[in-house]
């Protein structure tokens, strides 16, 4: 078992970027099993099989590194891994509204209240002109809700 704990940290992001590869084809050839300890979000998703993102010593997800990124099970783990967008949108009647319009996405047991809505960058919600009021699911669904307290997303 090879343990790496942030073995790349003090090196220039080239270097890094480089190092990485050399260390996934390492890997690939001695088939070892390794464990990379990194804050680094990009590192972990091009050099590891599985991912584990931690929140307080607390696992939040583990899972693919496409898993993980595209199928988020919570707005931490949304916002950790990759660019996250929050919007602030209302759970009501099972349904969840932006801007006054109903968005066509599940609301993932969220109970009626504020919420946020966590979306990659890349991936706003397609809505209609003004007079429609429905909005469409955003393009590849890799979205979170949180509950919503005052002014500061959960």
């Amino acid at each position: 078992m090879l343990l790496l704990d942030e073995p790349f940290g003090a090196l220039d992001a080239k270097v890094r970027k480089e190092l990485r590869r050399w260390l996934r084809h390492l890997h690939e050839e001695i088939q070892v099993t390794s464990v990379f300890v990194t804050h680094d979000q990009e590192e972990a998703l091009e050099v590891a099989d599985r991912v584990v993102v931690l929140d307080k010593g607390r696992i939040e997800q583990a899972g693919t590194p496409e898993q993980v990124y595209e199928q988020p099970v919570n707005a931490f783990v949304h916002e950790f891994i990759g660019d996250s967008v929050s919007l602030p949108v209302v759970v009501e009647g099972g349904r969840v509204r932006f801007g006054g319009q109903v968005l066509d996405i599940d609301r993932q047991g969220m109970a009626d209240g504020n919420a946020a809505l966590f979306i990659r960058p890349y991936e706003s919600p397609s809505c209609p002109s003004p007079g429609r009021r429905r909005c469409g699911a955003t393009s590849r669904g890799s979205m979170a809700l949180a509950p919503r307290a005052g002014s500061r997303w959960c």
